[in-house]
């Protein structure tokens, strides 16, 4: 997979063309492979280009139909565009997906991985205006992973949408501190 991690550490380091290119190397060279597929939309996405990362998405799901790494990133790429109802729908379906790779992965890294889909799912709930739904589906991905920023950063947000704006259910309202 020559180019294929030059490429991921080139993104990460903030530099998405570079890391590109080496991602298109990477997948000229494997065409049939699913996971370079979905990284290169996913870098495709990233440097702006809106009509390349749907192709390689499908790609990658035509080459692996029971990986959820490019349902993941499809749904992502769903969201951003608002179209909300297929969000969830890849979402839920790369949910369902994720313990086809326990032969690779460990319990906790498969734990992680569903924390990240359950944080972004409960985003996608959020914008479609399930509140309550979102809470939940936050919660399971902090159960999942509890040290997961983004899964506490979507719980936070999830119960700050349930806050009564005229203060009248003061459910979900912070209590004043406690002085000892």
């Amino acid at each position: 997979m020559r180019g294929f991690g030059r490429g991921l550490c080139r993104i990460r380091q903030g530099e998405v063309e570079a890391g590109r290119a080496d991602l298109e190397v990477a997948a000229a060279l494997e065409p049939n492979r699913a996971s370079l597929r979905s990284y290169l939309g996913k870098a495709f996405n990233e440097s702006g280009d809106s009509h390349e990362p749907p192709h390689e998405l499908q790609l990658a799901r035509k080459f692996d139909p029971k990986d959820p790494t490019s349902l993941l990133y499809l749904a992502l790429l769903h969201q951003q565009q608002s179209r909300i109802n297929e969000a969830i729908r890849e979402l839920e379906e790369s949910e369902a997906l994720n313990d086809n790779r326990r032969v690779y992965r460990s319990r906790l890294l498969l734990d992680q991985d569903a924390a990240v889909r359950g944080a972004n799912l409960a985003t996608i709930y959020r914008d479609a205006g399930m509140d309550d739904v979102s809470t939940r589906e936050a919660t399971r991905a902090v159960n999942y992973d509890y040290a997961n920023y983004s899964a506490h950063l979507s719980l936070a947000n999830s119960y700050n949408q349930l806050r009564d704006p005229e203060q009248i259910n003061l459910r979900y309202e912070r209590r004043g501190s406690l002085s000892i």
